[in-house]
């Protein structure tokens, strides 16, 4: 992560309180040395909302179609956060929260800012919550029910930004990540910064770390050679230096010069961020030591330039492959117009010298879930959304959207039948609206049954 990165982080959340005169400064990595005396210092601090803000950890879909009425759909999950060790899991759909309904109204169907209130509802009452207060959710997984009391956690970013004020402890190595047999022995180092806990206890470069405090960051011989075993090392390294309390020395088991040897330090905090009203100075200069000052916080294994190498390869191999894939969507998506197009005029067609369809006809088949007309938009209703829409709406259609030539039709109207004949056959919607002349269509509206017609001058 470059700082440019953390910069553009901090802005989105607006997590930086600037809290002293206005005028032009420079940004400065705080020094570990004591400070001189100089000019009143602009803080920096998390704003209080965000950093103390309770996070669940879900990525709710705006709007999904029908199904939203069962509940508001999760579209991913976060690993990291409370809701994935709850159990909730992508696709699943949330009923309510606190007490909160997050169903849609199967009146707002079709309705564009409607369809929005859900997740609204959701953002509005999580907003409200700390890290660490409980919630009571209500989700619809596979067709259970099931209700989860999940207590809050405070969001991945506020962790970072906080770590990137106040510094991680170090202390002071890096490690080579290239990956090689002797990595069994321990991890390579490669370079100490001047000053840390390792150069004052005597560690030199080309030694290896064969353990932390009793955890083995040797690589196994199966991985040995291979780039990811190194890195799932180090990552172990780094997580045992932040389990360690401040003050508490760690014990590192290390080989060195041939021969074993076991040495005891205390990590420091690196150096965090601070803005000040010194001197401007040049600014190229003050770029390359904040980039160089965040790299050793968050990599600390010295191999910066050819991580950003690889980060521009991979990135370069990525955007390829999205075009081919883009490229490649656009094409089937423009056949399988074409075909459907085909088909529904060969159906027409036949219908037509069958004689089972007059001038100005509109007819529509699927085995799908949805049936688009001429301004006219049809879901087949399953057994979720059945309690939902009435007894008998399971067999029916859905009116998910329409135009005002089909009034007295509306949105979240069952169609079952039209001039007595199913519009459902098992999973297949077959219906078939003849504008020549008035049609009688039985229909479920919030429930109840209704007799609707449709005029032939519509």
């Amino acid at each position: 992560m470059t700082a440019l990165h953390m910069a553009r982080a901090v802005a989105r959340l607006g997590l930086i309180t600037l809290l002293a005169p206005l005028g032009m400064t420079a940004l400065r990595a705080q020094s570990d040395a004591p400070p001189a005396p100089r000019a009143p210092a602009l803080m920096i601090s998390l704003n209080a909302g965000a950093a103390g803000r309770g996070y669940l950890g879900v990525t709710p879909r705006g709007s999904s179609g029908p199904a939203d009425t069962l509940g508001l759909l999760v579209d991913s999950v976060d690993d990291s956060l409370p809701a994935a060790r709850a159990g909730i899991r992508r696709g699943a759909r949330l009923v309510s929260i606190d007490d909160v309904d997050l169903r849609l109204d199967p009146r707002d169907l079709g309705e564009s800012a409607a369809e929005r209130l859900p997740e609204i509802r959701l953002r509005r009452v999580l907003g409200a919550k700390k890290a660490g207060d409980a919630v009571e959710l209500v989700v619809l997984t596979d067709r259970r029910r099931e209700t989860k009391r999940i207590v809050l956690a405070e969001s991945p970013m506020a962790r970072t930004i906080r770590s990137m004020i106040t510094g991680r402890r170090s202390v002071g190595l890096g490690f080579a990540q290239r990956g090689s047999m002797r990595d069994t022995a321990g991890l390579l180092i490669i370079s100490i910064t001047s000053g840390s806990p390792a150069e004052k206890a005597g560690l030199a470069e080309g030694d290896r770390v064969a353990s932390v405090d009793g955890i083995d960051v040797r690589v196994p011989a199966v991985d040995a050679g291979n780039r990811d075993g190194v890195e799932a090392r180090i990552a172990r390294f780094r997580r045992a230096i932040e389990a360690a309390r401040d003050s508490q020395p760690i014990r590192l088991e290390l080989l060195s010069e041939g021969r074993r040897r076991t040495v005891t330090l205390t990590p420091t905090r690196d150096r965090g961020w601070s803005f000040d009203m010194g001197v401007v100075g040049n600014m190229a200069d003050d770029i390359r030591e904040n980039v160089n000052s965040t790299m050793r916080v968050w990599m600390d294994d010295g191999d910066r330039d050819e991580a950003f190498a690889r980060v521009r390869e991979e990135g370069e191999r990525t955007r390829e492959a999205g075009a081919r894939m883009r490229e490649e969507g656009a094409r089937v998506r423009a056949e399988g117009a074409r075909v459907r197009e085909e088909g529904a005029r060969e159906r027409e067609e036949a219908m037509r010298a069958r004689g089972m369809m007059g001038r100005g006809s509109v007819r529509g088949r699927t085995d799908g879930a949805t049936l688009v007309l001429d301004g006219l938009t049809l879901a087949s209703v399953d057994r979720d959304f059945a309690e939902r829409f009435g007894r008998g709406s399971e067999a029916g259609a859905l009116v998910v959207r329409t135009r005002g030539e089909w009034e007295p039709l509306k949105a979240g109207d069952v169609i079952l039948t039209i001039e007595g004949r199913p519009v459902r056959d098992d999973a297949t919607l077959d219906v078939t609206f003849d504008r020549s002349r008035d049609q009688r269509l039985e229909i479920l509206r919030n429930g109840r049954k209704e007799t609707i017609t449709l005029r032939s001058d519509r």
